[in-house]
């Protein structure tokens, strides 16, 4: 049978084993509450933080979108002008082109042309002319009858003489000589072939005087063609 010291004993041991599992108790109800309290903090600064960053995250889009347009802005630029600088090549290229063309095609007159040369050239019916050009060259051979066959249908006449000469030298261009004998009417047709000529674009068309045949028949105006400059 247990005795009364026994039993206090007991109780004494029990009581403090009690107290001390109490504190424990309530250490880990603080520590509960304050690992609760962490959690709540960090809940919310983990809310706070992804806010932050999904705003950072459409910032940056922003500004990608922003740097991708004005980057094809800026190509469109580019490529726009680059398109305006290719057609002016292409539109010089293609006048070169013309030019050249113009430059290798043999002279001529159209039939306007003419219609304008012979309207000039009629008040001076009647005046004498020869035509000389290079022996053995085709362009101006072939230039030299169509001026000789325009000057005939404004009524001048062409060779009376039946002489046949030839240029030396390397001249080019259409010089309009005008006979020292042959008067002032010669002088103001002469003119106004060497005028008619000009306003048709017949290139390096000049004036000149020299003594020309005068036997049988006075020539006024010898027109001398040359090469095509």
């Amino acid at each position: 049978m247990l005795d009364i010291q026994s039993i206090t004993d007991e109780i004494q041991r029990l009581s403090q084993s009690v107290a001390w599992w109490n504190k424990w108790v309530i250490g880990g109800m603080a520590a509960t509450a304050i690992a609760a309290s962490v959690l709540v903090i960090a809940q919310m600064m983990v809310n706070r933080e992804a806010k932050l960053l999904s705003e950072a995250q459409d910032r940056l889009l922003r500004l990608k979108d922003e740097k991708l347009s004005k980057e094809l802005s800026d190509k469109g630029v580019m490529i726009a002008e680059a398109n305006e600088r290719a057609a002016k090549a292409d539109k010089k290229a293609a006048e070169a082109q013309l030019e050249l063309a113009k430059f290798k095609a043999p002279r001529s007159l159209t039939d306007e042309q003419r219609e304008r040369i012979t309207g000039k050239l009629k008040p001076f019916l009647g005046t004498t002319f020869e035509v000389v050009t290079y022996p053995g060259e085709p362009e101006p051979a072939t230039f030299s009858n169509v001026i000789a066959e325009t000057l005939v249908k404004a009524g001048w006449v062409f060779n009376p003489n039946n002489s046949y000469g030839h240029l030396m030298g390397l001249a080019s261009g259409v010089v309009v000589v005008i006979g020292q004998e042959a008067g002032l009417n010669a002088g103001k047709a002469g003119a106004a072939l060497l005028e008619a000529l000009r306003a048709e674009g017949v290139a390096e068309a000049k004036l000149g005087r020299d003594s020309l045949q005068i036997n049988p028949t006075p020539i006024a105006i010898q027109i001398q063609v040359a090469k095509k400059p």
